[in-house]
């Protein structure tokens, strides 16, 4: 996905050299932001920011078939703290879900969207956060039917919180000491969670995967320290998952991408996209073309 300055487009990176614009119809001047919140089976979740109050929505799309559908507004709506998405095959089912600022209660909840009902309801959890509480939402990440993201209290970042989006349960996973400093980012990589951390004040970043086992009837959950990455053999900022790989944004040239190899710490220039303005990449998401519907 590029930008121009506050105006946002979307387009389809096929493999390394094919490199196409995307029709969106339902972005217009009154919108000029947008945030992408997943993508699956084929249909892709958007959130859009308009200039007026309040002017904030959410669109579901189908790029192959160019249906797409608004969603129907909630309370929360101009909050949308942290979204999540997700098509379920055994019921032919999707399934939105935002998570916003905790309220006056400071109880963390969810508002879900159901295609098959075409409503929301609230999902309230067990958890209770400080109202320094931080929720991250461009930080986020969803792996298998899980949406995680950052839990950070005075800029300590110590949990990640997670969303199953099957069976509408909150948890707090613990994150290592040695990675709780600041700011961490939650990636997705070989259908695992990663975070990409390390300790205060250090050059290197560190990037951790999750494991689940099981134990005594229930699931343990450690992190393992995957990789110590060199800034060095960084030529940009990653902006999302691409194959076994990430694609980074270049530090210097906006509207240049590479391919990064975490394990080998290698990068590869892409070519640039032939565009008649300069594009800013700032998020890219996995995406398989289907016809599956919108509604």
């Amino acid at each position: 996905m590029g930008g121009k300055d506050s105006n946002h487009s979307i387009s389809l990176l096929r493999d390394e050299s094919t490199h196409l614009s995307l029709d969106t119809p339902f972005i217009n001047p009154s919108m000029p932001w947008l945030r992408p919140a997943g993508s699956s089976s084929g249909l892709v979740c958007l959130n859009l920011l308009g200039l007026r109050v309040r002017s904030n929505y959410i669109v579901v799309w189908n790029p192959a078939t160019k249906q797409f559908r608004f969603l129907p507004t909630t309370d929360e709506w101009d909050d949308h703290r942290l979204l999540g998405f997700e098509f379920f095959h055994d019921s032919r089912n999707y399934k939105v879900v935002n998570i916003p600022k905790p309220g006056r209660d400071n109880t963390i909840r969810a508002k879900v969207f159901t295609s098959s009902t075409k409503s929301w309801r609230e999902v309230k959890s067990h958890y209770y956060c400080s109202s320094g509480a931080i929720i991250g939402g461009t930080l986020s990440s969803i792996t298998n039917v899980v949406l995680y993201s950052p839990l950070g209290i005075m800029k300590q970042t110590s949990h990640v919180l997670s969303f199953n989006l099957r069976d509408e349960v909150f948890h707090a996973i613990p994150l290592p000491e040695s990675s709780i400093s600041g700011q961490i980012d939650l990636l997705s990589w070989k259908n695992s969670l990663p975070f990409l951390g390390g300790p205060k004040y250090k050059p290197t970043c560190e990037l951790w995967v999750m494991t689940e086992e099981p134990s005594a009837g229930t699931t343990q959950i450690t992190w393992v320290k995957q990789f110590i990455l060199e800034p060095s053999a960084m030529p940009g900022y990653i902006i999302g998952p691409w194959k076994d790989e990430y694609l980074l944004g270049d530090a210097i040239s906006d509207d240049q991408l590479h391919c990064y190899d975490p394990a080998s710490q290698k990068s590869t220039r892409l070519p640039k996209h032939d565009h008649t303005h300069r594009l800013i990449y700032e998020k890219a998401i996995n995406y398989v073309e289907t016809l599956v519907s919108v509604d």
